[in-house]
């Protein structure tokens, strides 16, 4: 199944959408799933510009249709913290982050650090 993101900023969930519509027929890319994707995913705080899919996010969009998730991440940090430049935007994202994380863990969600070499 081949969905081309609408806009330059929805790569991850247009991704999301082809693995899912790949496992489920009933799935069918939009445009208007494609940007419910990316707000559930969103990360990043931003007062212009469009904000990131960050892995907890993507993770939480797909185990929250059904699908199976797993996410490895390389680093505990705030995914793409560092494309803000306040400190109380890093802090809104921390947030957000571990909020996702925490649901994530939820659901049964398993998180690994370190890189799927490490496995």
């Amino acid at each position: 199944m081949w969905y081309e993101q609408s806009l330059d900023f929805t790569c991850s969930p247009a991704s999301l959408m082809m693995a899912m519509a790949t496992l489920d027929d009933a799935i069918r890319p939009e445009r208007k799933l494609e940007l419910r994707l990316w707000r559930e995913a969103t990360t990043v705080f931003m007062t212009s510009g469009h904000g990131g899919c960050g892995p907890y996010g993507l993770a939480l969009a797909a185990a929250r249709r059904g699908f199976g998730a797993q996410v490895y991440v390389s680093d505990e940090g705030v995914h793409l913290g560092d494309s803000v430049r306040s400190e109380e935007k890093k802090e809104v994202m921390r947030l957000v982050q571990e909020d996702m994380r925490e649901e994530l863990l939820t659901l049964g969600v398993e998180i690994t650090l370190g890189t799927l070499t490490d496995r």
